[in-house]
């Protein structure tokens, strides 16, 4: 299940399937794949558990509110039963080892027969699960408490007890008699080592009275003729033990003199390097800081800069475009086709005529000499595109044109920044080639947008990701958040002169499916969906320089799959889907220098996955 404070049967993960299952077909109660569908009258579809269990306290649908009951309820289109039966999914009991992979429509028949289901052992007194398939030899072979039959007649039995006894007599006479032998042995051994010793004892005091009595006459003897030299020579020998104490204690005074300046010497050699180290690391850590505070202090001075002369300007906020995305037409999503245009003059959403588009979501956008350029994405028939269109945003009367050069992959849920006319994509769904399922990429790329229009793999991130963000400062791409088998908080670095990754702080928690925008040497991470595709209106300034994260006025709106552009230092928010999969034409914005988000006027067509750019005012 999905979250244990349920307490019915809920939808299937998403983890268990093979594919990446859009999320048309997930549950708006439990967020879970659809398990047994069922519709109300409008088409909003619901796993048929969630639908009973919300209906015992309401008698309205939660997406349209018409009135609603079990009776009324319908069974939900072919068309959808058909897609969940034919879809891939690993077996109930996958995390107890089973391998298959199975249909929807064919798992209640494989689950009632997998041998990993797990069964208790039939023993009295094992209370062990295991796998079905394991069970008879578990309870033959294996069992503490398995009972072992004799298959031989009674007769066998009582002869085996009958030769137990007497086994167990003759050792118990045979452990009474070695008990016996052994302590007499111990006791003869005892008198005889007593006597021993005793022998030995008196041998060696004989020896050592003797060897002392010896010693001792010899001593006297000696120390008798010792004192007669001393006496005869008393005056020469004590001059000569002076001199030579004398020049003995000089020396003495001399190596230790040495010995105690060469310690000393070594001690305070030991402590320059140390300190020499410790100034080293002081001066490398100030230098550092110092850096930091410099790249700040003019990115601040740019921003001061830019600021000012956008003050001087007539119109200090630049217009913002924004196309593509999707929105839903009953139970499903069609793709947005118009270009709007927001002028901050007037305060007005202005749809552009001419700029109709093809269609696309989940796709990126960047200027490029005065065109807003859309890369990749899902087009109108919902396939992966790899192509990129342009519109000059400066002509009213433009129209969508095909752009120079392609992307290297056919892909969605990608990033894109443009640098010295030089894109840098990183991760997305891709397809490599035709046929091919799409899949989580995990590559940089590098693509040419002047001649000669290359492209080529940078790097590898450590983690494939989609539906992610990504911002560049200091010639450094910053990966954030996104999704990589599950919803991440990681944040990977990638510098593009060093040409190296390396992992960052994380967020404060897990997202995918937010926007991002760059505000000095801080990314703005805004909305999306957490670890429990839950949407947020939470947002984040992560500084890419310390790794610091500070958590910021919420927005009004929750919202996930949204766009965002910052002009000077206000962040402008755009669309998504909130908590009921609505998609959204509120707009809304967020003052970076008083801290305050307020309401802007709604877009003309609701838009989720759209993207967006600003118009520089120069």
């Amino acid at each position: 299940m999905a979250c244990s404070k349920y307490d019915y049967e809920l939808g299937y993960e998403d983890n268990r399937f093979e594919i990446v299952v859009s999320q048309r077909f997930h549950c708006p109660i439990c967020f879970l794949v659809l398990k047994d569908p069922v519709m109300c009258k409008n088409e909003h579809y619901y796993c048929s558990s969630c639908m009973k269990k919300h209906l015992e306290n309401s008698s309205f649908c939660p997406t349209c509110l018409e009135h609603l009951s079990v009776d009324t309820l319908r069974p939900a289109s072919r068309i959808v039963n058909d897609y969940i039966s034919e879809l891939n999914i690993h077996c109930d009991f996958y995390p107890r080892g089973c391998p298959e992979m199975v249909q929807v429509e064919n798992l209640k028949r494989h689950v009632a027969s997998c041998g990993f289901s797990p069964v208790q052992c039939s023993n009295d007194g094992c209370n062990v699960l295991v796998n079905a398939s394991d069970k008879l030899h578990h309870e033959t072979e294996v069992c503490d408490f398995r009972n072992l039959k004799c298959h031989d007649c009674g007769q066998v039995k009582n002869e085996v007890k009958e030769m137990k006894d007497q086994i167990k007599n003759e050792m118990k006479g045979m452990k009474e008699e070695m008990k016996n032998e052994i302590k007499n042995e111990m006791e003869i051994m005892k008198e005889g080592m007593k006597d021993e010793i005793k022998n030995e004892m008196e041998i060696m005091k004989e020896g050592m009275k003797n060897e002392i009595k010896d010693e001792m006459k010899g001593m006297k003897g000696g120390m008798k003729e010792m004192i007669d030299q001393v006496l005869v020579h008393r005056d020469k020998i004590s001059k000569e033990v002076k001199e030579e104490v004398k020049n003995q204690m000089k020396n003495e005074m001399k190596g230790m003199i040495e010995n105690e300046m060469k310690g000393m010497k070594e001690e305070i050699k030991k402590e320059m390097k140390g300190m020499k180290g410790e100034m080293k690391e002081i001066v490398m850590n100030a230098v550092r800081d110092a850096m930091a505070g410099i790249k700040s202090l003019e990115v601040e001075m740019k921003n001061s800069k830019q600021s000012s002369q956008a003050t001087c300007s007539s119109d200090t906020r630049e217009n913002i475009f924004v196309v593509g995305g999707k929105h839903k037409q009953g139970w499903r999503y069609v793709k947005n086709k118009s270009t709007e245009c927001f002028n901050w003059a007037d305060q007005t959403w202005t749809v552009l005529d001419f700029a109709v588009f093809e269609g696309r979501a989940n796709a990126c956008s960047f200027l490029h000499q005065g065109q807003m350029v859309v890369a990749g994405g899902h087009d109108n028939r919902g396939n992966l595109t790899n192509t990129m269109k342009c519109l000059n945003i400066a002509d009213p009367s433009a129209t969508w044109k095909d752009f120079t050069v392609n992307l290297p992959v056919q892909c969605s849920g990608h990033k894109v920044v443009n640098h010295n006319d030089q894109l840098f994509m990183s991760g997305g769904y891709v397809k490599l080639s035709a046929g091919e399922s799409s899949k989580c990429s995990d590559a940089v790329y590098q693509v040419q947008l002047v001649p000669p229009y290359s492209s080529k793999i940078l790097t590898r991130l450590p983690q494939s990701r989609s539906d992610h963000g990504m911002e560049m400062f200091d010639q450094k791409l910053f990966i954030l958040g996104g999704y990589d088998g599950k919803i991440t908080a990681s944040v990977v670095q990638y510098d593009l002169i060093k040409n190296e990754c390396k992992e960052m702080p994380p967020l404060p928690y897990a997202v995918q499916e937010m926007a991002t925008v760059l505000w000095r040497n801080n990314v703005l991470v805004i909305g999306g969906e957490d670890h429990r595709y839950q949407r947020l209106n939470k947002l984040i300034m992560y500084d890419v320089i310390t790794g610091r994260s500070q958590m910021l006025p919420c927005m009004k709106q929750k919202r996930c799959a949204c766009t965002a552009v910052l002009t000077g230092n206000v962040v402008v928010v755009m669309g998504g889907r909130n908590e009921n999969f609505e998609c959204l034409k509120s707009v809304e914005c967020f003052d970076l220098e008083r801290q305050v988000w307020q309401d802007l006027p709604d877009m003309l067509e609701p838009r989720a996955f759209a993207t967006a750019v600003i118009k520089p005012n120069h």
